[in-house]
């Protein structure tokens, strides 16, 4: 009977909490949200907010041609993605009384409405969105400051920290806010060490954040808002690059071919390493765990690679430090290409890389049946094949050049 009855309890949890927000004083005391302003309307909002303080500022982006991989194996010869083009967002918000809610990565207004260009899933209807489904929100921490949001979609995820947190603290200032007048900044702290090491290098001291862990739905007497800046435009590659890279950087004493290995992670391992390594070692490449290294130490192993191969996963923001026509080789699962999108390939077209994408089979593990957390399966023959028509095999060369 508890299974069926939870069923209907989260079926009718929508319109419960659309009651809710009919009652007086329903934000003030619940912390709901009361309405949810459309992307398409936000100019309007703040127009009828003039005089309060409150400011919406928009600029142009310019358009990126984004190049398609080339997709290698057999299997996947029928793959020919056309060219996509991407706009970034530009906007800035400054909002007396502003609230962000992290339960639903959500700008509220001080009237409690939800702004949907500031928060996930921009595109969902009211009715759709998680945080109108709630009947009530953590209890909010009014803190009588000047706050940025630098909070990502998975502050303890190393892409995210790395490519959304630093473009948020560039962004205002080429706007014009003075980071040192800035009093405090919302961001879930995290254990990792590259989270620290990105604050460190951005001069953010971690007594100036507040914790949204601790502290999940904070009211700041003006909170800044801007994108999430998902997608690593050349600007945000650039300054990523300057901040790790020293301009007189070492390019010896690291291997020219890397094989990152996701072996000691939970899920989307490669089942049959030990035959790939086999094949690996015919090529000259090595293996590599990120697990432990520095970003400094990542950025030097990258930079200094003509080649890389892993399976998708945060490791691949990596490429970013690599240079120019270096190879990169993805490897993906075939049931969840899709969901898992074209970021890498988007990052390696932005930074002129050769992007390589080999789709393969995909097997269960304890994790179960997600096609996110899915084990692969590699055809090594298929990929002998693929790594003949690409890279020279170990002879008595000093040298074994790409064959690109």
């Amino acid at each position: 009977m508890k299974k069926p009855l939870v069923k209907i309890v989260r079926k009718a949890r929508p319109y419960i909490a659309s009651c809710l927000r009919l009652l007086p004083y329903s934000h003030q005391v619940l912390g709901i949200p009361l309405k949810r302003i459309p992307v398409t309307e936000t100019e309007n909002y703040f127009r009828s907010r003039k005089g309060s303080g409150a400011s919406f500022r928009t600029q142009p982006q310019k358009t990126l041609q984004i190049r398609p991989p080339h997709f290698i194996g057999t299997r996947n010869a029928s793959q020919d993605p056309a060219p996509k083009t991407y706009e970034g967002e530009r906007f800035l918000i400054d909002l007396p009384n502003g609230k962000y809610c992290q339960v639903h990565f959500s700008v509220l207004t001080e009237e409690g409405y939800q702004l949907a260009i500031a928060s996930n899933h921009q595109n969902v209807g009211q009715f759709e969105h998680a945080l109108f489904h709630k009947l009530t929100l953590p209890r909010i921490k009014e803190v009588d400051s000047v706050c940025l949001v630098l909070s990502t979609a998975n502050d303890n995820n190393y892409f995210h920290c790395l490519f959304q947190i630093a473009p948020k603290l560039w962004y205002i200032k080429e706007n014009g806010y003075d980071p040192e007048h800035i009093d405090a900044f919302l961001l879930e702290l995290s254990a990792h060490d590259f989270q620290k090491e990105i604050l460190a290098a951005l001069g953010i001291d971690r007594e100036r954040v507040i914790d949204l862990k601790t502290y999940p739905y904070v009211k700041a007497r003006r909170l800044l808002v801007t994108p999430t800046f998902y997608k690593p435009e050349p600007w945000i590659c650039q300054g990523i690059r300057s901040l790790f890279l020293p301009e007189n950087f070492e390019t010896s004493g690291t291997p020219k071919r890397l094989y990152i290995s996701r072996n000691n992670a939970s899920y989307r391992k490669i089942i049959n390493e030990a035959e790939l390594l086999k094949l690996l070692a015919r090529f000259d490449f090595e293996t590599v765990y990120t697990e432990g290294l520095t970003i400094k130490e990542q950025a030097h192993l990258f930079h200094n690679a003509e080649a890389v191969l892993t399976s998708h996963g945060a490791a691949l923001a990596n490429i970013v430090f690599c240079q120019e026509q270096t190879a990169i080789i993805e490897i993906r699962g075939k049931s969840y290409n899709d969901g898992l999108g074209d970021l890498y390939e988007h990052i390696s077209s932005v930074c002129n890389l050769q992007h390589y994408t080999y789709l393969c089979e995909e097997k269960e593990n304890s994790l179960g049946a997600n096609p996110m957390y899915l084990d692969l399966q590699l055809d090594i023959r298929e990929l002998e094949a693929s790594f003949s028509q690409l890279f020279s095999e170990v002879s008595q060369e000093l040298q074994h050049p790409l064959k690109l």
